[in-house]
């Protein structure tokens, strides 16, 4: 994988980064990551990504990885060596199941086991469900699945999804790519309370809880914890320390963070099915950074024998980065290795698979993709 780190203003640097990186006979797919401070909009991206002759997979995230480093600017382009199908789904939020795998169904052409599907979505899109649900109907459980949710932390809709087409909202860019990967998945955050059954839900919005106002639930728990209220103005600033875990057969819990409040109802970043049992979840810094020394360990062990790691693709959660502060370094020290190439985003949501199991979108979690030579 080729790997440049653009820190120039998006509208000068990225026609030419874009241009020199097609440019490489080797380079069969471009993955573009940028960071959200850097103001990207279809004004100033457009015109590279129509005129870039390679396909193209990426968004605009919160912040970026960088080898050792965490950036709030930049972009990182690189350029993949393996063969790759791409596909592109607009309207993400109305698309029907049976239209989203028509249009994904041609990236699943000629793949092999164990490929690695990478997929990036608008996170903010109600969409992500389908998504995550076409992916496997598609795919099937044979290959690596890594990507995550793509937009701002002011949690409005944007425009954030790199394609050739140009810069997206509401959307998503799969790409399933000829590369053998070694995939660890943890989280670390502990239930704090008994299961409670998700009686009314819309998608990624709680209603009710065994039949009590979501909110009134939440905020009795989070009280008994130390959690305060959760009535005010600042609601993420105490639920980012206290996150849903949606119980799954024979896994570990899928975490969903409850990023507002909407009357009595709870909006998670992410879907919350009606009948579900959730538990409450909350964290501790160690048990987080120790999580994600156990994703790099799990990806490592899961890599082919006999490959060599070319790249460290890491999928984290922005407000893993939030809860931990100074601390996510330590994190980040947890999932690099001094001289391995390592790319990666800070995203709303992750995508991503443990082993054989079906692939889902996680929150609050970390996702190491080692990909293999």
């Amino acid at each position: 994988m080729h790997v440049d780190l653009i820190t120039e203003h998006p509208r000068e640097a990225l026609p030419a980064a874009l241009a020199a990186m097609a440019a490489r006979p080797d380079v069969h797919l471009v993955m573009l990551l940028g960071c959200d401070a850097d103001g990207h909009s279809p004004e100033s991206a457009d015109a590279a990504l129509r005129a870039c002759p390679k396909p193209i997979v990426g968004g605009v995230f919160p912040q970026l990885l960088h080898g050792a480093d965490r950036l709030e600017s930049g972009r990182v382009v690189a350029g993949l060596r393996r063969p790759a199908r791409v596909a592109t789904v607009s309207a993400l939020s109305s698309v029907r199941s049976d239209e989203l795998a028509d249009t994904v169904e041609p990236t699943a052409e000629g793949g092999a086991p164990g490929d690695t599907v990478v997929a990036f979505a608008d996170g903010l899109s109600s969409g992500l469900a389908v998504l995550v649900d076409g992916l496997f109907d598609v795919h099937g459980l044979g290959v690596h699945y890594v990507g995550g949710g793509a937009g701002s932390l002011r949690l409005t809709p944007s425009a954030c999804i790199f394609t050739r087409a140009g810069l997206l909202a509401d959307a998503a860019v799969v790409a399933r790519l000829a590369v053998q990967a070694g995939l660890g998945v943890r989280h670390g955050w502990q239930p704090i309370s008994d299961a409670y059954r998700v009686t009314e839900s819309r998608r990624n919005v709680i209603e009710t809880l065994d039949w009590r106002p979501a909110l009134d639930v939440y905020s009795e728990v989070l009280e008994r914890h130390g959690g305060g209220p959760v009535d005010g103005s600042d609601f993420f600033e105490v639920s980012k320390a206290f996150p849903f875990g949606v119980e799954r057969v024979g896994g570990e819990l899928v975490v969903r963070d409850p990023i507002s409040r909407d009357g009595h109802r709870l909006v998670c970043v992410g879907e919350v099915p009606q009948g579900a049992f959730v538990r409450i979840l909350q964290g501790r810094p160690q048990a987080l950074v120790e999580a994600a020394a156990a994703a790099r360990r799990d990806a490592q062990q899961a890599v082919p024998p006999g490959a060599g790691v070319r790249c460290a693709l890491v999928i984290d959660c922005i407000s893993r980065v939030l809860f931990l502060g100074e601390r996510f370094s330590d994190e980040l020290r947890a999932i690099s290795r001094p001289g391995e190439r390592t790319i990666g985003a800070l995203t709303l949501g992750e995508i991503a698979n443990r082993g054989r199991s079906c692939v889902e979108f996680h929150n609050k979690t970390a996702v190491v993709a080692l990909l293999a030579d």
